[in-house]
């Protein structure tokens, strides 16, 4: 399952940004998870983890490139 329906991007405590949609999701509950370069990265659907894990590297460099 994907995002591709309400994205919620109100940040709320606890919550974490999936890099690829931009949506706030609860880490606990979130579809799938990665590791790179000793980061959790989080999504809201397997559609957004399988974006990141075919090229984690652009996702990773947009992250810090906005400053987050």
């Amino acid at each position: 399952m994907c995002c591709c329906g309400t994205k919620n991007t109100a940040k709320t405590a606890g919550s974490v940004t999936d890099v690829v949609c931009g949506m706030q999701i609860d880490p606990e509950s979130a579809a799938g998870k990665t590791e790179y370069q000793g980061t959790t990265y989080y999504f809201c659907g397997t559609c957004c983890k399988g974006s990141f894990d075919s090229n984690p590297a652009q996702y990773a460099q947009a992250l810090v490139s906005n400053g987050n």
